[in-house]
């Protein structure tokens, strides 16, 4: 099962995107979609200028922090589309029912517009 080429590219142009949402746009609790680092939804944490998220890799899945693209700490998360509901405090479970429910086909469909053409 190799990796499939549109969902890459939608990847790759979302990475080198300039148009996000900026840290002074976000409000705090609320879900993003967001490209980031084996994730693509975020609840935003406004004190630690990051996102708290569910990263799936390899079968393996837990609850990470990435800092926002803009903040001073290496940020590597860059968020486009605020989703409807939004929780106070995100588990695990919480997070992990959301991405089940949001597939990343989804996202793509959210993000298109965001996408820079490779």
């Amino acid at each position: 099962m190799g990796i499939n080429p549109v969902v890459f590219a939608h990847y790759l142009g979302l990475q080198q995107s300039t148009r996000y949402l900026r840290m002074h746009e976000l409000q705090d609790g609320a879900l993003y979609v967001v490209h980031g680092r084996n994730s693509h939804i975020g609840c935003w944490c406004a004190r630690d200028e990051s996102f708290i998220l569910m990263r799936e890799k390899y079968g393996y899945s837990r609850v990470g922090k990435e800092f926002h693209w803009d903040a001073n700490k290496n940020g590597t998360a860059k968020p486009f589309v605020k989703l409807e509901c939004a929780i106070s405090s995100p588990t695990e479970e919480m997070l992990a029912e959301i991405l089940r429910e949001m597939p990343y086909e989804r996202c793509m469909a959210l993000t298109a517009m965001f996408v820079v053409a490779q």
